[in-house]
């Protein structure tokens, strides 16, 4: 844990920095959440009205004040990253399984047919933001937010990639395609699995 001012405690990573190497360099994983998460973290603390979510906030929804609030966006998009990664060695290329796995092949044949569809998504991005895999009436789709907009409060969100360059320039430089690989690498379904099932509910 990093502890910033005014006693907050920037919530974890699963893991130490250097653990997500190669995929993720120590150097670019340390900065993006020490200090611009952990930025966005310790504003957000600041203020005294949103003091009380931050210390009782559970991981969904979204709420109505960050949304509002610029620093609370960025935070929201970067707790719903950083909780979607684990090291290499942890989860390999794990594919999804079970309920969210038998609604993705309903809505791209098969997990890698998502897979296709994130790359292609991210082919086709020329600006700076998230890509979110967001759960509708209709299903599982993906919807890129320039900056750090977010989903609205409507939406359901599984998990996100930050398509920012600090998230990924020094290890990748221009290479977006193998930056998108090395995610798969590392993505946590376990965490998304259990996020699909509370929106089921």
């Amino acid at each position: 844990m990093s502890s910033l001012a005014n006693g907050f405690i920037l919530p974890p990573l699963s893991a130490p920095y250097g653990a997500f190497e190669p995929v993720l360099d120590r150097l670019t994983l340390e900065t993006h959440h020490r200090y611009i998460y952990g930025a966005a973290a310790e504003r957000l603390y600041g203020e005294t009205r949103l003091r009380p979510l931050l210390s009782s906030e559970t991981e969904m929804p979204f709420t109505a004040a960050y949304s509002k609030n610029e620093d609370g966006r960025i935070y929201d998009c970067h707790r719903f990253y950083f909780n979607s990664i684990l090291p290499p060695s942890y989860s390999g290329l794990r594919m999804p399984k079970g309920a969210l796995l038998a609604e993705i092949q309903r809505g791209y044949g098969s997990a890698e047919g998502f897979f296709s569809a994130v790359k292609s998504a991210v082919k086709h991005i020329d600006r700076v933001g998230f890509l979110w895999a967001l759960k509708g009436r209709r299903g599982i789709f993906l919807r890129f937010l320039p900056d750090h907009m977010t989903p609205s409060l409507s939406e359901h969100p599984l998990f996100c990639i930050d398509l920012w360059e600090h998230a990924y320039f020094l290890r990748y430089r221009e290479r977006r395609d193998a930056y998108l690989y090395g995610f798969f690498r590392i993505i946590n379904w376990a965490e998304i699995e259990k996020r699909y099932e509370k929106i089921k509910r």
